[in-house]
Parts: structure tokens; C-alpha cells; sequence
């Protein structure tokens, strides 16, 4: 997975990016693909609320983003 969806796409576009190292770009998404959680449509970011996922209970979700070592996206727990 971590190939496919890094290392190949950076090798494609002949970018130094897809790989951890010091100096590197810190460009990462965390995924906890042990953590349960609950889509609800309205608090979606979407304006449409018409979804059959509504109340429906998945695992796994990303839990932060980080951008050029920066944090842009960092879930909520509560």
C-alpha cells in the first residue's frame, strides 16, 4: 500500500517525494484503522444530508494530516 500510494506516484511524476527521510518533504496522513466512529450527516461538510450511510458505524479513519511539516488536519475525539 505504502508503494502504491506514495513511492509509485512520486517515481511517475519524477518528484523526490514518497518517502520518509531527515530532510525530506513531511508530507503524511495517520490512519488508525482501529478506531471506530459514526458517520452523521449533519455534521458532514457536505450541503446535501441525503446519504444511506447516515448512523452507519465504520473502522478506520484518518486521525491527521501533516503538509510540508505542518499540521492541517487533526481529528476530533469528543
Amino acid at each position: 500500500m505504502v508503494t502504491l500510494f506514495s513511492s509509485n506516484p512520486a517515481r511517475i511524476i519524477n518528484q523526490p517525494l514518497g518517502r520518509l527521510e531527515v530532510g525530506g518533504t513531511a508530507d503524511l496522513t495517520l490512519f488508525d484503522p482501529e478506531f471506530v466512529w459514526t458517520y452523521r450527516a449533519a455534521e458532514g461538510r457536505s450541503k446535501s444530508r441525503n446519504t444511506p450511510f447516515d448512523g452507519q458505524t465504520f473502522r478506520g479513519a484518518v486521525t491527521a494530516t501533516v503538509v510540508a511539516g505542518n499540521i492541517v488536519y487533526r481529528r476530533n475525539f469528543s
